[in-house]
């Protein structure tokens, strides 16, 4: 049985981090992709937040985002 927190997953609109997202989901194991464009179709496999990681400003708001995210208790 999957773990039901989400996994995030950097690079995940293409490439060698697009297949972890299809498999992880494929189990039924929640994913949030991070990318820093906006994927074709991809997001009919998991949500995805959009964010250039080599912007510090940008990590910073997308940590901020993530906590969010984060069940309490």
């Amino acid at each position: 049985m999957p773990d039901l927190r989400p996994i995030v997953v950097t690079g995940a609109s293409r490439g060698s981090g697009l297949e972890p997202v299809r498999l992880l989901t494929a189990r039924g194991q929640p994913v949030i992709g991070i990318t820093r464009e906006e994927p074709d179709l991809w997001e009919t496999w998991a949500p995805f937040i959009r964010c250039d990681l080599s912007d510090p400003t940008a990590v910073r708001s997308l940590a901020q985002d993530l906590a969010q995210l984060r069940p309490r208790g």
